[in-house]
């Protein structure tokens, strides 16, 4: 059973080997192999008139119309008050919560990464 498999790997290790110079993705660096990302084709006149025709069903919504939205609709903002249960005492908690979140989300992509 492991001879079966020693075999495939070594070939498909043979093919890669071979196919090496051609392969402008993948590179040594001090001895190790770095696969870089891979470049985007130019989209088709199809995918471009897809997302056009997307653009034009769907209305435009900021992320600020869509949050209150879905904390009504499905209730995530319960998960986020006190444990103590004086979110009762927190006046506009539907609004604080949602804000809270917006902010926390904007920080946190705006550093990501760096540090």
């Amino acid at each position: 059973m492991t001879r079966r498999y020693r075999q495939l790997l070594a070939d498909t290790a043979a093919g890669v080997d071979a196919g090496y110079p051609a392969n402008t993705d993948l590179t040594l660096e001090g001895g190790r192999p770095v696969l870089k990302r891979r470049k985007g084709a130019e989209r088709s006149k199809e995918a471009l008139k897809l997302e056009e025709a997307v653009h034009e069903r769907l209305p435009q919504r900021d992320l600020l119309d869509i949050l209150p939205r879905t904390a009504y609709q499905t209730g995530w903002i319960r998960h986020l008050g006190p444990a103590s249960g004086s979110d009762l005492k927190i006046k506009e908690a539907l609004g604080r919560y949602v804000l809270m979140v917006f902010t926390y989300g904007r920080r946190q992509t705006k550093y990501a990464g760096k540090g």
